[in-house]
C-alpha cells in the first residue's frame, strides 16, 4: 500500500533515529537537529531526503514514532486459502525500492519464489525468493534482503524464510510490469 506524498514539508528531529543511507547501504544516525524531507512512505519504510545533502531510509514503525508520516492502517491478513507462493508475492507488492517508488515484484526484481517441505520443522513450508536488484554494486541489497525475509517470516506456515540475491538474468527496463512503467513515466 502507498502513501502518497501530497505536501512537502521538512521536519526537524527532535531525537536520534536510526537509519540506512543510500545507497550504500550503510547503517547510520539522524541526530536531533537534522532536517528532514519525506520522499516516499511505502511499504514498510519510509526514504526521507535530508538537510546534508543525502538520502536514507528508516524503518515505518520509527518515521511513525518520530511523527514523520501518519500511522499506516494495517489490511487484514491475507485469504489463507489462496496457495503460499500467491501470498508471498503479494506481501512482496509491500516492499519498495528505497530510491524509485515502485515495489520490487512490479520493477521486475523477484524472480522466483520457491518453497519445499521444511526438514528442520515438521508441517512447515521453507521459502526462498530469488531476487535481484537493478545494479549489481546497489548497497541496499542487504536491506532489502532483510525486508524480503521478514515478510515471508509473518506467514505461520513457513519454516525458514531464505532471499537470496541473483544477478542473472541481469535486470533491464523491459522486466518492469506496464504499470511500473506507467507509474515511472516509462511508457
Amino acid at each position: 500500500m502507498s502513501v502518497p506524498i501530497t505536501e512537502k514539508k521538512w521536519f526537524v528531529l527532535d531525537r536520534i533515529i536510526p537509519a540506512v543511507l543510500i545507497p550504500s547501504g550503510d547503517a547510520i544516525t539522524l541526530e536531533p537537529g537534522f532536517e528532514v524531507l519525506v520522499t516516499q512512505a511505502l511499504g514498510d519504510s519510509v526514504t526521507v531526503m535530508t538537510d546534508k545533502g543525502f538520502m536514507a531510509r528508516l524503518e515505518r514503525n520509527v518515521a511513525e514514532e518520530a511523527t514523520l508520516v501518519e500511522p499506516r492502517r494495517l489490511e487484514g491478513d491475507e485469504d489463507p486459502s489462496l496457495p503460499l507462493e500467491d501470498r508471498i508475492q503479494r506481501a512482496l507488492l509491500g516492499c519498495f525500492d528505497p530510491e524509485i517508488p515502485v515495489n520490487i515484484v512490479d520493477l521486475g526484481l523477484v524472480y522466483e519464489v520457491k518453497t519445499s517441505e521444511s526438514l528442520d520443522k515438521p508441517g512447515k513450508k521453507d521459502v526462498e525468493v530469488l531476487f535481484t536488484l537493478t545494479a549489481p554494486g546497489c548497497g541496499m541489497g542487504g536491506v532489502l534482503q532483510n525486508e524480503i525475509q521478514t515478510k515471508i517470516a509473518r506467514f505461520p506456515e513457513v519454516g525458514r524464510a531464505i532471499a537470496s540475491v541473483v544477478f542473472e538474468p541481469p535486470w533491464t527496463r523491459d522486466m518492469m510490469t506496464d504499470a511500473a512503467k506507467l507509474q515511472l513515466n516509462l511508457l
